[in-house]
């Protein structure tokens, strides 16, 4: 039965239901099928052109501090997380021992050092006529002698040592061990210390880029740790020596100031991203980034209609920052543009913003 002569035998009532109906159904079909789109009206404006890098956050002071012998850790005075003064103890090995080898090298060297003095008495004016026994019994002296004042002295410096100092102000990062009874070699006991107060973000800049950047220079620091907020700040040092990148690149280190900021607690090796402004434009046409499509051909963005229709056009890029291009060409201002347009669209397509 045809669609004419089943709607034939329906009332009119019914047929005005169905055809409401289909028009809803086609109705909601082409709205389904226009897509909704970010749009950004082209703007006049300021543009900063930036060069962009990535590092974490580092200290100007920071050290593993270590004892210079092995023996018994009889005292140690900080905790994970203290702050300490300069000068300040932190642990301590067992003196005693330390000042029984003291003691007993200071005899030792004495004992040698007369033996080298009776050896060196027996050829006294006999530097000409020196036997070659005499001579070698003689240097054999000097020799325990100097190896006696050598441990000696080996001696003294880890007994002076014996108690590990804070070399600067700073908080304790690392203590192991953490307590006292243990023996312990000069590379198993280790106190970390780090001053907040000389951290800085450590960057490093491709060498095509490290001409355009200079000291003082602002940088907007972003870290991973606080993804809601952008830190100002400047360049304080560009390295003068180059390093190899993970991908086999050339680049310098830069350093980027942390200034103190109220809510704020920056910590060692904090992962981000910095842009340095190395340039800024006044009174130029931009659009997002994310505005622009990159193909063989050229630069495009896609200009939308009063009418919600859309038109690829070919644009002039300019100056660059990581959220903004400018336009030197190709577009006008107030023109409106799609962010980050879909791949399905093309020239005439209808959309929704």
């Amino acid at each position: 039965m045809s669609l004419k002569n089943w709607t034939g035998k329906l009332s009119r009532g019914k047929k005005i239901l169905i055809l409401v109906a289909l028009g809803i159904f086609l109705f909601l079909i082409s709205r389904k099928s226009v897509p909704k789109v970010e749009t950004f009206k082209v703007t006049r404006g300021e543009i900063m052109e930036t060069v962009s890098s990535s590092g974490e956050v580092d200290a100007g002071q920071k050290a593993d501090l270590t004892f210079q012998s092995s023996g018994r850790l009889s005292w140690v005075g900080v905790k994970e997380g203290n702050k300490v003064k300069r000068g300040q103890g932190i642990a301590s090995l067992d003196t005693a021992s330390l000042n029984a080898a003291y003691q007993q090298a200071i005899n030792s060297y004495r004992s040698y050092e007369a033996a080298a003095q009776k050896a060196e008495d027996d050829v006294k004016n006999h530097s000409s006529d020196e036997t070659f026994t005499q001579k070698s019994t003689r240097m054999t002296a000097q020799v325990a002698r100097d190896n006696a004042y050598d441990a000696m002295k080996a001696s003294e410096t880890a007994l002076k040592f014996a108690t590990i100092t804070a070399p600067f102000d700073g908080v304790i990062t690392s203590a192991s061990p953490a307590y006292a009874g243990s023996n312990v070699t000069y590379a198993s006991a280790i106190y970390s210390l780090v001053n907040p107060d000389t951290f800085y973000f450590n960057t490093e800049v491709n060498e095509s880029d490290v001409s355009k950047i200079k000291v003082g220079q602002k940088v907007i620091l972003r870290l991973d740790a606080f993804p809601e907020r952008e830190f100002e700040s400047s360049v304080t040092e560009i390295g003068l020596t180059s390093t190899i990148t993970s991908t086999g690149g050339t680049a310098y280190k830069v350093k980027v100031t942390l200034t103190k900021t109220e809510g704020v607690e920056f910590r060692l090796g904090m992962n981000g991203d910095v842009e340095i402004v190395v340039n800024t434009l006044s009174d130029v046409l931009y659009v997002p980034a994310d505005a622009v499509v990159e193909e063989d051909a050229g630069n495009f963005v896609w200009v939308v209609n009063g009418s919600g229709k859309v038109k690829k056009t070919k644009v002039e890029i300019g100056t660059s920052s990581i959220d903004d291009n400018q336009i030197k060409d190709g577009l006008k201002e107030g023109e409106v543009v799609i962010v980050r347009p879909p791949s399905t669209i093309k020239n005439g397509s209808k959309v929704k913003f």
